[in-house]
Formats: structure tokens, C-alpha cells, sequence
């Protein structure tokens, strides 16, 4: 992510102190290279989805829109705007997408119940995950005892902790003057 911020300032940085048809052109080029990175991305799971001969790891809408979005900017860039920054890396779009339809057409979608099992595991991790989690503290009160085991409100009381709620203010203490501060 770094790389692409640094590339990203430089091009701008360089393109500030170009000529203007030149920081078009400088701009245009890595912009199409950018897309095309970009757009041929998915193919990396084209040796998996060979190697376990399972469509799984393509998203099938993701593929047909791309086939779609990047055809339909190819045949405008090449037949009306007449612009290989337009055209060229959409054609290349295009071509990725297509590769990724076939792959599809050939190995067939996933399952319907293979997707269905993938999204009760996920639900089963999320509500894992989700579990109301024990906040510990370490701060010393006054009596010179550790706190620990203080929980939220919504948490189910624990019974090795002595509070069953966090210590929200501390009554020994002075009340705070309007600035925050203790008088």
C-alpha cells in the first residue's frame, strides 16, 4: 500500500513539473498501467482453480460484470474515442474476465450447498468471534488490591471476579471542577 502512495505522489510530483501535454501523456500511461494491474489481479487463482479443478475461488458476478463493463469500453475506446489509453488496458480487462468466464463454463459454478456450508461455518466463526469478551485490569485501588474481572454490562457476571461491573468513578475522590480537573 505504501508502494502505491510513493508511485502515486511521484507520478503527480513529476507530472507538476512537466509540460501539460506531457504530464497528460506521463498521467495516461500510468493510469492504463495502474488498470491493468488492477484488472488482471483475479488471475491469480486461476492456477488453484485448475490445480483443485473447482470454480470456488472465482466470483462469478465480479467476472461476468468485468467481461461486460471492460468489452463495452474497449469497442467505445477503439470505435469512438479512438484512445489506446482507453481501449488498450480495457482490452486486456476484458481478455482477464474472459479467461475467468471459461474457467467458470468449464469447471461450472460452486455449489449451491458448498456455499451454503461455507456461510454456516462463517456464522458458527462470527458468533465464536462475537463472545463477550472479559475485560482484565490491572489498576491498583485504593485498599492496594488488584481489580481484575471487571466486565461490560452486557456480559454474563464471572464468578472469580469481586465486581461485576467496571468501576466507573471513585466516590474517595473530590468531584471534578468544570475544567476536569479535581479541586
Amino acid at each position: 500500500m505504501l508502494a502505491g502512495l510513493a508511485v502515486t505522489c511521484s507520478v503527480v510530483g513529476g507530472a507538476l513539473m512537466l509540460p501539460v501535454a506531457d504530464a497528460v501523456e506521463l498521467t495516461g500511461e500510468v493510469g492504463a498501467l495502474i488498470t491493468v494491474i488492477w484488472m488482471i489481479a483475479p488471475l491469480e487463482s486461476v492456477a488453484v482453480v485448475i490445480r483443485e479443478r473447482s470454480s470456488a475461488p472465482i466470483p462469478a458476478a465480479f467476472a461476468c460484470a468485468s467481461l461486460f463493463s471492460n468489452s463495452s469500453w474497449t469497442l467505445y475506446g477503439f470505435y469512438v474515442a479512438k484512445d489506446a489509453y482507453l481501449w488498450a488496458p480495457n482490452l486486456v480487462g476484458a481478455l482477464a474476465a474472459l479467461i475467468q468466464v471459461m474457467l467458470l463454463m468449464v469447471f461450472g459454478l460452486p455449489k449451491a450447498a458448498s456455499a451454503q456450508a461455507k456461510r454456516a461455518s462463517s456464522a458458527a466463526a462470527d458468533k465464536d468471534a462475537g463472545a463477550p469478551l472479559e475485560i482484565l485490569t490491572s489498576s491498583i485501588g485504593q485498599s492496594g488490591q488488584s481489580v481484575q474481572g471487571a466486565q461490560l454490562d452486557h456480559e454474563k457476571p464471572n464468578p472469580s471476579s469481586t465486581r461485576s461491573r467496571p468501576m466507573v468513578g471513585r466516590s474517595d475522590l473530590p468531584p471534578a471542577s468544570p475544567g476536569g480537573a479535581p479541586r
